[in-house]
């Protein structure tokens, strides 16, 4: 801790242990069930906390599970209801996703504006924005043709639109 007359300075890092040390569980059992924290949730299915919390608040629309307990400033959800509930929101984001052509040889070459027409974007600068603003969503180049374009597999275009996600929402945390 800083301080300087009145006002004082947490290191957010020893902040986080200390809370973790003395905090409540991440995962207890009650009535027969177990009940997980947002946090241990979080973890589990590999988005951050707050995407949790905000679908929580939006429970009317998301279908959220509500919490069964709350202890301290912890709320506790159930798990076998939440990852229930969570597979069935996947699936209803990715059925959300524009269809896929999986025409054509897994391993043809196609070019930026042809990527976009087999992932069913308008256009090619959906693309281009993925590269640009969301490093590390959308794969690698297979190979550039002479002219410097990336050139992408049909396969690897279709690896893809299995793992897409929703770019510039708050969704799967970096790891």
């Amino acid at each position: 801790m800083l301080r300087e007359g009145r006002r004082q300075w947490w290191d957010e890092q020893a902040m986080a242990e200390f809370i973790e040390a003395v905090g409540e569980p991440d995962e207890i059992e009650h009535e027969g069930r177990t009940l997980c924290t947002r946090r241990a949730l979080a973890r589990q299915t590999g988005v951050s906390s707050r995407y949790l919390q905000s679908l929580h608040s939006q429970r009317a629309e998301s279908g959220h599970p509500d919490a069964v307990l709350r202890r301290g400033r912890s709320d506790y959800f159930d798990r076998e209801a939440f990852h229930v509930w969570w597979e069935a929101f996947q699936a209803a984001q990715r059925a959300s996703l524009t269809a896929v052509d999986r025409s054509g040889d897994p391993d043809e070459l196609v070019g930026l504006t042809e990527a976009a027409r087999v992932l069913g974007y308008r256009d090619a600068g959906t693309l281009r924005a993925y590269l640009s603003r969301n490093q590390g969503y959308f794969p690698e180049a297979d190979a550039t043709d002479p002219d410097g374009h990336r050139l992408y597999h049909r396969r690897t275009l279709w690896e893809f639109a299995e793992s897409r996600t929703r770019p510039g929402r708050a969704g799967r945390s970096a790891r």
